[in-house]
C-alpha cells in the first residue's frame, strides 16, 4: 500500500530535480492550481461584470438629463436645482462604485483599469 505524499516528500524529491525538470514541474504546478483556482474566478469574473454592467434606473437618467438640459438653458428652478444636485450625488456614487469594480476586475486580469475599459469597450464614466 502507497502512502500518500506529503508537501515535505514532495519537496524533498523536487529538490533533487536538475534545473529543466525543476522550472517543468513548477509550470505544471502553477497549472494545477490555476485549474482549481479558475472555477472561483471565472465566477468572480461574472460577478464583477454584472455590476460593471450595472445600469442606473432608466427614470433616474432621464430626470438627470432633464435637469442638466434645463440647467444648461437657465430654465432651471430653485427647487429642480436641488433635486438635480441630488441625483448628481447617486450618478457620482455609482460611477465611484462602478470604478472600483473596474479596477478590481483589472487587477485579477492583470491589466489595467484602461485596458480592461477598451478590452470591455466601455465608454469614459457618465450617467450610463
Amino acid at each position: 500500500m502507497n502512502a500518500p505524499l506529503t508537501v515535505p516528500d514532495l519537496l524533498d524529491n523536487a529538490s533533487r530535480l536538475n534545473t529543466s525538470d525543476l522550472e517543468s514541474f513548477v509550470k505544471e504546478v502553477l497549472t494545477l492550481r490555476a485549474k482549481r483556482v479558475a472555477p472561483v474566478l471565472s465566477q468572480k469574473e461574472a460577478d464583477l461584470l454584472d455590476k460593471i454592467y450595472a445600469k442606473l434606473p432608466s427614470d433616474t437618467i432621464a430626470r438627470y438629463d432633464l435637469l442638466t438640459e434645463r440647467r444648461r438653458a437657465g430654465t432651471i428652478s430653485p427647487e429642480e436645482y436641488d433635486e438635480l444636485l441630488g441625483l448628481v450625488q447617486i450618478v457620482e456614487q455609482y460611477n465611484v462604485e462602478r470604478l472600483k469594480h473596474i479596477v478590481e476586475l483589472a487587477a485579477l486580469r492583470k491589466v489595467t483599469a484602461q485596458k480592461l475599459m477598451k478590452q470591455l469597450g466601455l465608454m469614459p464614466l457618465h450617467n450610463g
